[in-house]
C-alpha cells in the first residue's frame, strides 16, 4: 500500500536516494552515521526488533540546509588557506631565487 505524505511535508529519503544530493558514495554515508561523521540529521524508520536494523531515512529540507552550511565553510577554508604561511617553495621557485642570487653575485 502506497501511503502519501501529509500535506505540506516531502517524502524522506532513502541513503541511496540521497547520496547524490549529498555528493557522497551510499558507502561513505553509511560509515559516517555508525562513526558519527559530519551528515544532515538521520531519521531511523523502524525498530531494532527481531534482528533488523532500523532503515535511514533523511529529510530534503534538512540536506538542503547541511549542503548551504558546507558551501559556506568552503569559503572560510579558503580564507583561512589565504592566511597561512607559505610552505616548502616550488622547484621553480628555488631555480628562480637560485638565479637571482648568481647574478647578484656576478
Amino acid at each position: 500500500m502506497n501511503r502519501s505524505p501529509a500535506i505540506g511535508l516531502q517524502p524522506l529519503l532513502t541513503a541511496a536516494q540521497a547520496a547524490p544530493l549529498l555528493g557522497l558514495a551510499l558507502q561513505t554515508i553509511y560509515n559516517r552515521v555508525s562513526s558519527g561523521g559530519d551528515l544532515p540529521p538521520v531519521i531511523y524508520v523502524g525498530d531494532k526488533h527481531h534482528g533488523k536494523r532500523p532503515r535511514l531515512r533523511f529529510d530534503p529540507d534538512d540536506i538542503a540546509l547541511w549542503r548551504a552550511t558546507k558551501r559556506q565553510s568552503v569559503v572560510v577554508s579558503t580564507e583561512a588557506e589565504r592566511a597561512r604561511r607559505p610552505g616548502r617553495p616550488t622547484k621553480a621557485q628555488s631555480i628562480a631565487r637560485r638565479q637571482a642570487a648568481e647574478r647578484g653575485e656576478n
